[in-house]
């Protein structure tokens, strides 16, 4: 993460709401206003703001006015003590932070509500520079403000800069509930000028944050810079963006490129980012972004949104370079924890956003701090994810069990071979009539495992012949004793391969039953199956390895007479939380243990 360095001398300034401005400002004796501190720092100087609601508002309807900075070695940083502890109320004033003119600050921690914008990153003609804005939630932005007669012209913005600034970045920071309210009328500024980031200028860093509840305008505006030809890259990456509440007719997508007053933005870097369900005023442009400039030289990697395009370009010449993007990705299958009330870490069910990202211009940590990669590769998101994640199961160790029906050329093990061009498919040459609904295949994976999900890739080509619509999904230790699927739905009418994601079962056999065909013939047919389990840990006792001691603590339970309860199941031991430890944990421990040892198999 970002340290600000500091000179030998470097003062540390406190400020409390029971503080008193004529004090020293020391820890012991705070200042009571945070403009207090503003008005004596130096380069290099921090002031640390104690927990409590600062609504102090100086002659210029800001809470904080600062024109002074520091020094490239030498930042002024404005801390919290405690994050998100300390609350600027702007009570419907202009501002939190005002930056006229100033460089080398740094503002980590805040909570800022109640204002027009958040930090105001402003000056007409002297450039604001070098602002690094880290961990801070700001919210009810420009919510008080309702545009009766369609004039208001102006920006309400989280983060609002100026096409001189340069040097802005914005890190870990959480921005909700953004924008006016809405006129009847449906004025075209109601819903055009207000953002969550208003990317004026160049040279912008946005990573890691998380946008949600834009009421009007889009989550970031990007725009040139005065004078400019070509500016500095602007990057954009692993932010989480959702729920824009936007009900105008310009909202479409969470981010606009825009040419401004005859300034277009330049080489912008947009990757590993969520798009959770945009907003989609327009059926004919629906994307992530919405852009009027020209696109040569911008690059869209390794993004992953529930709109049918990353992009849709109302003018301007170009395209952009794309690379591993994923598009129309139905909303259960982001496998977030709980999006619809703001919870955007990843489950274990997000295959496709763990170690999906990319490395280059990627952060090195999370909204949460954690540490980037944490896995095998680069998430995508603002979050990193800290569980054990699901993976294929390698199908070379599989084996069929059952099949209702198979046609000679299109048997089942076509199905698990690993060549998409070659299907399963049901009876249909020389029977007659075809045998009907339901259809099923049994099996065996070769070895248990926590069963997390299946992929299933309809045939491809022109004929839909046998494309699942209606399914069920079945878990079993034994392949005899099924119970209730753990998977059913329907599946989507198109080629492109399908994810079921659930809760992680012990098992070693699955059972796939197709109930109906998406034309309503009596045929199935799959092109590939795919099994997403974690991988198996016998590591009982968190020491790092798999041995003996750990095959110990195992025996040490078994048949134990008290049963295994939770949330300890017998120290772990009870691999399938079936309340004993038996004879399934203990294949289960021998199959695992024997492939966590070098040369090794089941």
């Amino acid at each position: 993460m970002w340290i600000s360095s500091a000179e030998v001398g470097a003062v540390n300034y406190y400020v409390s709401p029971s503080g008193s401005d004529s004090g020293p400002g020391t820890s012991e004796q705070p200042f009571e206003t945070i403009q207090t501190a503003a008005d004596v720092v130096v380069a290099g100087d921090t002031v640390i703001v104690k927990d409590g609601t600062y609504t102090d508002i100086n002659t210029l309807d800001s809470v904080v006015f600062m024109r002074d900075g520091g020094t490239p070695s030498n930042w002024i940083t404005f801390r919290a003590e405690n994050k998100h502890k300390a609350l600027l109320d702007g009570e419907n004033q202009e501002s939190g932070f005002c930056l006229y003119g100033s460089g080398y600050i740094r503002i980590e921690g805040f909570e800022i509500k109640n204002v027009n914008v958040g930090v105001k990153v402003s000056h007409p003609t002297n450039s604001t520079h070098d602002i690094y804005v880290y961990e801070c939630k700001i919210h009810n932005i420009g919510r008080n403000i309702l545009d009766t007669n369609c004039t208001n012209s102006r920006a309400y913005a989280g983060i609002t800069g100026r096409s001189c600034n340069y040097n802005i970045t914005v890190d870990s920071c959480e921005f909700y509930d953004i924008g006016r309210q809405h006129n009847t009328e449906l004025c075209v500024h109601d819903y055009k000028h207000d953002h969550a980031i208003y990317a004026v200028g160049k040279n912008w860093l946005i990573k890691n944050n998380i946008i949600y509840n834009m009421y009007s305008g889009w989550a970031i505006k990007v725009c040139g810079h005065e004078g400019a030809t070509t500016d500095p890259t602007h990057i954009i990456v692993n932010n989480t963006f959702a729920h824009d509440a936007n009900e105008g007719p310009y909202c479409v997508a969470h981010i606009i490129y825009y040419h401004d007053n005859g300034i277009d933005p330049h080489d912008i870097i947009l990757q590993n980012n969520i798009f959770y369900d945009p907003p989609n005023n327009d059926q004919d442009h629906n994307a992530a972004i919405r852009t009027n400039v020209d696109l040569y030289g911008m690059i869209m990697r390794n993004n992953v949104t529930s709109a049918d395009n990353i992009y849709t370009q109302f003018d301007g010449a170009g395209t952009p370079t794309l690379s591993d993007n994923i598009v129309n990705l139905p909303l259960a299958d982001f496998g977030l924890t709980d999006p619809e009330n703001n919870d955007f870490t990843l489950t274990s069910s997000a295959t496709y956003l763990i170690d999906n990202g990319i490395a280059i211009d990627s952060p090195d940590y999370d909204y949460a701090g954690t540490s980037r990669p944490y896995g095998n590769g680069y998430d995508i998101g603002a979050y990193e994810f800290t569980g054990a994640a699901p993976s294929l199961i390698d199908q070379t160790g599989w084996s069929l069990v059952y099949v209702d029906s198979e046609e000679t050329g299109y048997e089942t093990v076509k199905s698990f071979d690993g060549d998409p061009d070659t299907i399963w498919h049901t009876e249909w040459f020389l029977t007659d009539p075809d045998p009907c609904h339901p259809h099923e295949i049994q099996i065996d994976l070769g070895g248990f495992y926590d069963i997390c999900g299946f992929r299933q890739l309809p045939r491809q080509g022109e004929y839909p012949n046998g494309m699942i619509k209606d399914y069920e999904f079945y878990v079993s230790s034994d392949g005899v004793t099924w119970g209730t699927a753990v998977a059913s739905g329907t599946f989507a009418d198109d080629k492109t391969e399908k994810q079921v994601s659930f809760d992680c079962i012990l098992g070693r056999y699955v059972r796939l039953v197709a109930l109906s065909e998406i034309n309503d013939g009596p045929w199935t047919s799959i092109a590939e199956l795919n099994v997403l389990a974690v991988q198996p840990d016998s590591d009982i006792n968190d020491d790092g390895k798999v041995n003996i001691e750990d095959f110990a603590v195992l025996a040490a339970w078994w048949d134990d007479d008290d049963g295994c309860v939770e949330p300890d199941w017998c120290g772990g031991a009870d691999f399938d939380i079936s309340g004993v430890v038996d004879m399934l944990d203990f294949t289960y421990f021998a199959e695992n243990w024997l492939r966590q040892t070098p040369g090794g198999s089941v």
